[in-house]
C-alpha cells in the first residue's frame, strides 16, 4: 500500500478555474494545518529547455505527478496534504484534447487510476459556472473546450468518487463544504494498515 498508517489525510482539489481552485485549496490547507502543493511542484517547475510540443509537455507533466507522489507519503507522516492538479487534472485534459466528439468508452481503460500512483483519500472538483470568464476568450460564456472537459469529468464521476463543489457560491461557502466532506472521512489520523493478500496458505 502506498499510504500505510498512521498518517494524515491526502486531499486533492481539482477545478477548471485556477484562481478559485487555488483559493479554496489554500484556505482548506490553512484550516487543516496541512501542506498545500500545486502541481507542477516548485522544485520540478520552470523547465524551459524542453521543446514546446504537446507530447513533450505531456511527458513533463506526467513526470511531475510521479515526482511529487513519491514525496507525499513522507509528508503525510507529519501533516495533511492538500494538492491541486494531480493525475485527474492531466488525464481529463488529455482526453478532452484528443477526443473532441465522442468520448472513449468507460471500458477503454483511459479512466482507470494508474496502479503505480498514490490515490488520494478524497478528490474534489470545483465546477464551472456560466458567469465565469476565466480562461475564456468570450466573456460570460464557457468555451467549447471547457464544455468538453466538463463532459470528461462527468465520465470520470461514473468510475470514481469525485465530490463536486459548485463554484457559484462565496469562497468561504466552498471551503466549508470541502471541510465538511473531509470530516465525514473520520479521524484526521489514519491508523489502519491494509494487509497484503496472501498468495498461498
Amino acid at each position: 500500500d502506498f499510504l500505510p498508517g498512521p498518517r494524515r489525510r491526502f486531499i486533492v482539489i481539482e477545478g477548471l478555474y485556477t484562481s478559485k481552485r487555488n483559493a479554496v485549496a489554500s484556505l482548506v490547507a490553512r484550516n487543516l494545518r496541512g501542506k498545500h502543493i500545486l502541481n507542477p511542484y516548485r522544485k520540478l517547475a520552470g523547465v524551459t529547455t524542453l521543446p514546446a510540443t504537446y507530447d513533450t509537455r505531456r511527458a513533463y507533466y506526467s513526470l511531475t505527478k510521479y515526482g511529487i507522489a513519491n514525496l507525499v507519503p513522507k509528508l503525510l507522516v507529519l501533516q495533511p496534504v492538500i494538492m491541486e492538479r494531480y493525475w485527474l487534472d492531466q488525464a481529463a485534459f488529455a482526453i478532452a484534447k484528443t477526443f473532441d466528439g465522442n468520448l472513449p468508452a468507460l471500458s477503454s481503460g483511459l479512466y482507470n487510476w494508474p496502479s503505480d500512483l498514490i490515490k488520494p483519500d478524497i478528490t474534489f472538483f470545483i465546477n464551472a459556472d456560466n458567469k465565469s470568464s476565466e480562461h475564456s476568450s468570450v466573456p460570460n460564456e464557457i468555451n467549447n473546450f471547457t464544455v468538453n472537459l466538463l463532459r470528461v469529468y462527468g465520465e470520470f464521476k461514473k468510475v470514481m468518487k469525485i465530490v463536486e463543489i459548485s463554484s457559484d457560491q462565496l469562497l468561504w461557502e466552498m471551503v466549508k463544504e470541502v471541510l465538511a466532506h473531509v470530516r465525514l472521512l473520520g479521524p484526521d489520523v489514519v491508523t489502519e494498515v491494509k494487509k497484503e493478500k496472501r498468495l498461498m496458505d
